[in-house]
This record gives C-alpha cells, sequence and structure tokens, in this order.
C-alpha cells in the first residue's frame, strides 16, 4: 500500500504544480505495439505488445524503416487473458533487448544468426557466447537441465510449469539462481546440482552453498515438514518464500541468522521451532503466515521487526526464561527491555495505557487492530514508526506523549473512528498521508511551534474536510502555500500573545546561490530592550541582527533574546536537490552507443540554483558532456566506463556514464 500511495502522490504532485511529463506515442502494426525513440537522425524501435495470435511469430527487423532493437513483449487480451496461440518466436539481428510475458504456450524461441546479443539453443535463448540462460520458454514443462558452460542466468530465466530441475557444473550464481528458481518456478519440487559444482549444493531438494552453511532457497512446489541440516548457519532473504505447501519448519541451533521474508507467504505453516542461537527477526519474515498461532522467542533474540509479523496468524508469544529483552504483556510485545514497543495482537480490544518508558513504537506496531478503542500514550515516547496505528477501525481516542516529536507516514491511516486529535508542542514533522482515511475525522489540533516538515496530503481523500487549527503561523503558511498539504483540510490560525514573537520559527536554507539567507523580524509586545542573536553551531549557519546565513549542510538553533525572554528558530540548512531526469524517471547512469549522443532534463530544488559541471581530463577522451538551459547532452566517444558530477553549492550528483 505504502508504494502505491507513493505513486499516487507523484501523479497528484505533478497534476497541482501543473508538470506535464513527456508523451509516448504507441503505435500498431500487425498486432505488434510499439514505440520509435532516439534523438535526430538516429531512431530505433522498442515493441512493448502483441496482441496478435500468430503461432510461429516472427519480429519484424523493421518498422516504419527504422531498426527494432528492443522486444519488452506482454500478452494480454481484452479480457486479461494470456496468448495460448503463440508456440515460437523469432528474434531478429538487431535486437539487443528481449523478454516476453503472457505466452503461456511458448515452447520455443529462436534467434538471427546475425544476433550478437543472443543465441538459441534448443528453442532455448542463451547470451552469445552461452554463458547466460536468459529465458526458457514457458510452454516447455517437466525436468529443465541447464547445460553445461552456463554461468548465470536472468532473473525470469525459467519456466514457471517445470517440476524439476538440473544445475550443472559450471554455474556459479550464487545471487541470481535463489531469486530465479524463487519468483519463476511456481511449480518446482526437485533441485539438483552436479556433484563437481564448487559453489552449490542441493540436499533434499533444497539448494545451499558448496559447505552447507547457508540455505539458498526452497522450491515452491515443496510440500509436508522441513528439517534444516545441523551445519546450516544461515537462512537466505526469501529462502522460503512462496513456498505454500510447507507445514513445519525446524531450524538447528546451528543457525544464527534469518533473513528478510524467509518465511514470506507461507500460508500453510503451523509450526517453526527457531534455532536458540538467532538474534534478530527482520521485516516480513512470517508474512501470510496465517495458520501460525503461536511462536517462541528464544533466549537470544533481542532485535525483531514489528512487520515481522504482518499478516500473520500469530495470536501468542512465548518468550524464554533467560530473554532479558523481549517481553510479553497483555497481547503486546516490547523489546530493549522495554523501552520499544514491537507489536501489539491484532486480538487485542477495548482501552489501552501503554507500558510506562515506552520510548519508540515499531512500523506498523498496532497494524490492523481492530478492536481497540483507546489508546493513551506514556510522556516517555518520543517517536513512533510509519503506519502504527495502520487500519485500527474502532480507534475513537488517543492521548498522545507530550514528548512525542513525529507523526509519520500514514500513522492513523485508515483510523475510521477518529473523530479528534490533538498534536502536542513537542512534534516537529507530520508526514505524508498521516491521517489519510480517517473518515469520520472532524477536528486536529496541532499545538506545536516547532514544525519543521509537513507533508503532502496528511488528511489524505476521505472526502470530507478536517477542520485544523493551528498556533504557529510558519506552519499556517506551509498549509496554504500548497494544496498538496493542506487538501482536505480547512485551516485556522489561532495566535497565541507572547512578549517576544519571530516572523518565522522554522527555516530551511541552501547552500547553493538561491534560499541562502532569511532575515527574521522580532516583535516586542510589552517590553522593551535589545534582541540579542546567537547561533548554536557557527559552522552551519551565522547570524547578525536576525539575518540568518547558511554555511554547510546541518542544523542549527537560532536563539533571540531580550532580557528573561527568549525565542528560537529551527534552522535547516540543506544541499541544493540536483534530479536528472529521462521524461519522469530520475536516473544514475547514463547507457549509450559509441557516437550517439542523449539528452537529459535537469533540474534542481531550489528553482533557479546554478548547476554546473565537474568532469575530470580522463572523462573528455570517452565523453563529450555539456550542459546548457538545463538539458544535460552526453556523447558518447570512446567504449567504456566513466564518471562525473553536476554540482550546486556543496551539493552534487555523480553520474555514470557507460558506453558500448
Amino acid at each position: 500500500m505504502k508504494y502505491f500511495k507513493a505513486g499516487i502522490l507523484v501523479l497528484l504532485l505533478c497534476i497541482i504544480s501543473g508538470i506535464q511529463s513527456g508523451t509516448v506515442y504507441g503505435r500498431e502494426y500487425n498486432g505488434f505495439y510499439y514505440y520509435v525513440y532516439g534523438e535526430g537522425e538516429t531512431l530505433y524501435v522498442s515493441i512493448d505488445a502483441y496482441y496478435g495470435s500468430e503461432e510461429n511469430l516472427v519480429i519484424p527487423e523493421e518498422l516504419e524503416g527504422y531498426p527494432v532493437t528492443s522486444v519488452e513483449m506482454w500478452y494480454s487480451d481484452d479480457e486479461g487473458e494470456d496468448n495460448t496461440t503463440t508456440k515460437s518466436i523469432t528474434i531478429p539481428a538487431g535486437v539487443a533487448e528481449f523478454s516476453v510475458r503472457g505466452f503461456t504456450a511458448l515452447t520455443d524461441i529462436f534467434v538471427d544468426e546475425r544476433n550478437e546479443t543472443y543465441q538459441s539453443i534448443d528453442g532455448i535463448l542463451y547470451s552469445k557466447d552461452g554463458t547466460k540462460l536468459v529465458q526458457c520458454p514457458v510452454g516447455r514443462t517437466g525436468r529443465f537441465e541447464m547445460r553445461e558452460g552456463t554461468v548465470t542466468v536472468d532473473g525470469r530465466a525459467f519456466s514457471p510449469q517445470m517440476t524439476e530441475l538440473y544445475i550443472p557444473e559450471s554455474f556459479n550464481d550464487v545471487e541470481m539462481l535463489p531469486w530465479a528458481i524463487r519468483w519463476t518456478c511456481e511449480d518446482l519440487e526437485k533441485i539438483q546440482v552436479s556433484d563437481k559444482n564448487p559453489v552449490l549444493h542441493a540436499e533434499d531438494d533444497i539448494l545451499y552453498n558448496k559447505d552447507g552453511t547457508i540455505l539458498l532457497g526452497c522450491p515452491n512446489g515443496k510440500k509436508g515438514s522441513i528439517n534444516i541440516p545441523e551445519n546450516v548457519e544461515v537462512i537466505s532473504e526469501w529462502a522460503f518464500s512462496g513456498c505454500s505447501k510447507i507445514e513445519n519448519v525446524s531450524m538447528p541451533d546451528t543457525v544464527n541468522s534469518v533473513g528478510e521474508s524467509a518465511f514470506y507467504g507461507c500460508s500453510s505453516l503451523t509450526d517453526i521451532h527457531l534455532s536458540a542461537n538467532i538474534t534478530s527477526l527482520g521485516t516480513r519474515v512470517f508474512d501470510g503466515c496465517m495458520l501460525l498461532n503461536r511462536l517462541v522467542i528464544p533466549s537470544k533474540l533481542v532485535s525483531v521487526s514489528a512487520k515481522a509479523f504482518t499478516n500473520s496468524g500469530i495470536r501468542e508469544f512465548v518468550v524464554e526464561e533467560g530473554n532479558e529483552s523481549i517481553s510479553f504483556a497483555d497481547g503486546i510485545l516490547y523489546g530493549e527491555k522495554g523501552k520499544l514497543l514491537i507489536k501489539c495482537l491484532p486480538d487485542v480490544a477495548g482501552e489501552i495505557s501503554l507500558q510506562e518508558g515506552v520510548v519508540s513504537i515499531e512500523e506498523e506496531a498496532f497494524y490492523y487492530c481492530l478492536n481497540i478503542t483507546k489508546v493513551t500514550f506514556p510522556d516517555s515516547v518520543t517517536e513512533m514508526g510509519q503506519s502504527a496505528f495502520y487500519g485500527c477501525q474502532s480507534l475513537m481516542e488517543i492521548h498522545l506523549s507530550r514528548n512525542l516529536t513525529n507523526i509519520p507516514y500514514g500513522a492513523f491511516e485508515e483510523c475510521y473512528s477518529l473523530e479528534e486529535i490533538i498534536i502536542p508542542e513537542s512534534v516537529t514533522e507530520i508526514e505524508n498521508f498521516a491521517f489519510d482515511g480517517c473518515i469520520n475525522l472532524k477536528k486536529v489540533w496541532i499545538e506545536s511551534m516547532k514544525v519543521t516538515n509537513l507533508g503532502y496530503f496528511v488528511f489524505g481523500f476521505s472526502g470530507n474536510t478536517v477542520q485544523v487549527y493551528v498556533y504557529d503561523e510558519n506552519l499556517y503558511q506551509m498549509f496554504m502555500e500548497d494544496e498538496a498539504k493542506s487538501y482536505g483540510a480547512n485551516i485556522t490560525l489561532l495566535k497565541k500573545t507572547e512578549p517576544l514573537e519571530l516572523s518565522k520559527y522554522n527555516v530551511t536554507l541552501y547552500t547553493g546561490n538561491i534560499k541562502k539567507s532569511a532575515t527574521i523580524k522580532a516583535v516586542l509586545t510589552d517590553i522593551k530592550g535589545t534582541v540579542k542573536w546567537t547561533t548554536s553551531n557557527k559552522s552551519v549557519a551565522t547570524v547578525k541582527n536576525g539575518k540568518i546565513t547558511a554555511v554547510k549542510k546541518g542544523k542549527a538553533v537560532i536563539t533571540a533574546k531580550v532580557g528573561k525572554y527568549k525565542k528560537t528558530v529551527q534552522v535547516t540548512v540543506k544541499n541544493p536537490d540536483i534530479v536528472v531526469a529521462d521524461g519522469s524517471e530520475s536516473i544514475k547512469t547514463i547507457t549509450l552507443k559509441k557516437g550517439s549522443t542523449v539528452y537529459y532534463r535537469v533540474s534542481v530544488n531550489p528553482k533557479g540554483s546554478k548547476v554546473k559541471t565537474e568532469v575530470g581530463k580522463n572523462i573528455s577522451k570517452m565523453a563529450k558532456i555539456s550542459l546548457k538551459n538545463n538539458t544535460l547532452s552526453v556523447k558518447g566517444l570512446k567504449k567504456g566506463t566513466c564518471t562525473f558530477k553536476l554540482k550546486c553549492g556543496q551539493g552534487s550528483k555523480k553520474i555514470t556514464v557507460k558506453i558500448k
């Protein structure tokens, strides 16, 4: 959901700010959908879809007189069904990038002999030198043997319908193979490895490194109980993910590390015995394990992520005697000797008072706790993680700590019953979508005068208008100057009369030539005197008669004092943010052919800042680089890889150029 919201956020910001991305013109010929790209007279064709029904499909060498160089072809008809008629595809000589999806009957991929990137061996796609398995057609079923000489595989190299896999002596890509098996081999049950392979071996159809200390991956079709061998020390990330048929896992005490998402989606898992020597459980380890109802926490396990149990069926934690870090009480799991609230079980209901001494609340700690109605924080709480109370649909009342510093991303998202909330004076940031989906939220009081970071769509897209009261004029301006921040809210500024007031309490400056300084005005009411200005960090920002000037990236506090009265300004100094974009996508690496020129849009925040290139002597022999009118041009002169920088103030962006 978070990543979906991030995409929506980008789209809405573009709409609100009037930014229009470049248009992609789709074209069609004989069922092929494609677009033309390139610069000047050097144009190429990329095919991105096919909606025909040819049994033996031949990719054209040219379309509109331009060479076809890229085929990343999807198929899906109007009903979303796959192509079930095409049995073979022939790739022409000029194609250097190829992948297909949705062709479930495909059994053969053929390649023109002149192609310099690929070759076909027995209808299977390999790199030209035969060392990389690029794609086994998805229509291939049963047993698949990787040919001797294969060294590595593409991430989607295998057919999802194969049930057995043989790995030859030559293969040595320990990192990519488990991913390729995990994401494409839906029916895989058996894995065999050549006895002569120097880096891999298989035992009971599970893949390990050669000495058996690292469990790399379990095939998705594996069933029943798993007894991990005694000498295994590490269970890799995603090792059992998608193994929806395994029911029990026994882990020896030799295991000291379990990777993130290791048991993700093990929907039939009912019991797991953790090693006595593991010390941490990372994010999503048991995500989707809906039948796993009980978990024993070993005595040495001291670090646990709340997201380890997202969408799991766990309803009971048993903490072994001797564990001095983890505790479990009243349906809540605590860590760091009670300082960290890790997880509230979804069955907890009614009113909750958090344990005294809690300092931090984990991400998603109360995720979909549907039956809690009231939560009271102790004042020891200073921070909480993203989506901490996501989906608490019965939560009507919450009392926040007077020392809380943040209202994070999605903190109270989909808290349908929440009607009012007071955000205390200690809060310095309110992040994106903090109250999105709070369809009955009517009033919010923001007492803080310290908010320096205000997110977008804080009150989301609920359809109702939230009445928000603020006391800080600077925060009021943040809301009012950006529609994406005030969306869904009616903002009212309430005045607090103080003997000494400042025109701003939060300032963001930059080390470039734009927004490098700001002047703060002091207003005296019923007092007289001279305002004395001081800075907490001269290396970050200086101040003279209220004028604050940025020096370098960091934070500083500017203090204005008259007699016994004083006020502070929180100063954040940033380096300008430089973005090099291809269409709407930011890039760090530029790939082009020798002799060709590519162009990219360069933007900088804050706008108007001066950007310059920093190019080393050796780079000029490989590439011609220029920046004019916010357009970066790169011309390839010589094959190889080089880097250069774009600089603005003290900020810089490193760009890698690969010339083929």
